[in-house]
């Protein structure tokens, strides 16, 4: 099992909130040929990397994405800008007809869009 990644039964999905370190997914998350490779697009500042763990059941993959802040090299600062950065998740088994939840709303996604770019 990769990490980020876990097993639960299929149990009800509590949404966290972003105060909880989580953060909505906002924009469209591709998936590979394969289906089992997924890019989550996250918000990210200068000095910041996108996280996304999953919760996987037989019905539904949630996504949890975050950030992890770290320090700017000596006598630098952060930059300025915000952007999004995709995380690569690698699910378990392929997605097949398993849907996609944010974990951070609770919300479904849409289906992924098919990732034409070699992974």
């Amino acid at each position: 099992m990769g990490a980020g990644c876990a097993h639960a039964p299929e149990a009800r999905i509590t949404p966290t909130s972003p105060a909880e370190g989580h953060l909505p997914i906002i924009r469209a998350v591709s998936i590979d040929r394969t289906g089992r490779i997924l890019k989550v697009p996250v918000e990210v500042g200068g000095c910041q990397k996108p996280v996304v763990s999953t919760v996987q059941t037989s019905r539904v993959v949630t996504l949890a994405a975050s950030v992890k802040t770290h320090e700017p090299p000596a006598g630098t600062k952060c930059p300025a800008v915000v952007g999004f950065l995709h995380f690569k998740v690698t699910l378990d088994k392929p997605l097949g007809d398993r849907r996609l939840r944010d974990g951070a709303t609770g919300k479904f996604l849409p289906p992924p869009t098919h990732s034409s770019a070699r992974q």
